[in-house]
């Protein structure tokens, strides 16, 4: 590869997730020299994860994928599952694939730093699977939601990993049954 180690930014907006974003990122790859040995390397938060992971899966057929996710949704949902794509005119991830990551690094610290909002989005995504998956979990969070409102680092690092894991076993359980109706 010509230029590894080449950073290619893109909006992180809903409204670059699209066709668009992931032709400017290819071709970018293409001036770098990125090769079928290159990785596509995506910090940022779902929007990111999506777009990212769309364009590892197409560029050149596919090259690695790293996920970096720094909101809390990205990092208990949205880049564990594989699932990438953007949207077109008529609808939400009406293009995309199944592509997962070579390698998954949650930042929790980056927890800290988000909006209210998005926090809070996140934190439903947790409860969520507290309560369909993990009553030890839940039990925690009734106990500790003053802290993790507060953004308690030792709470999040408590609750990040045990959400990876119920969203693994989430997603291994699909795409046994996917791989099973392919058969």
């Amino acid at each position: 590869m010509k230029n590894a180690g080449a950073v290619h930014l893109m909006d992180d907006s809903e409204s670059a997730k699209n066709l668009r974003t992931v032709e400017l990122l290819a071709r970018d790859l293409v001036r770098s020299g990125a090769d079928r040995k290159s990785l596509v390397i995506a910090v940022g938060g779902g929007v990111v994860g999506d777009v990212a992971g769309f364009v590892a899966a197409s560029y050149l057929r596919g090259v690695g994928l790293i996920h970096a996710p720094t909101t809390v949704v990205a990092q208990v949902d949205s880049s564990i599952g594989g699932k990438t794509g953007v949207n077109l005119p008529e609808g939400k991830n009406l293009v995309g694939a199944f592509y997962p990551p070579k390698l998954f690094f949650p930042i929790p610290t980056c927890c800290v730093l988000l909006p209210e909002r998005e926090f809070r989005g996140g934190l439903a995504e947790i409860i969520k699977h507290a309560v369909i998956a993990d009553a030890k979990m839940f039990a925690y969070l009734e106990k500790n939601m003053e802290k993790v409102g507060r953004r308690d680092r030792t709470a999040i690092a408590y609750l990040i990993p045990r959400n990876v894991a119920i969203k693994a076993r989430v997603v291994a359980r699909t795409n046994a049954n996917r791989d099973c109706a392919k058969s």
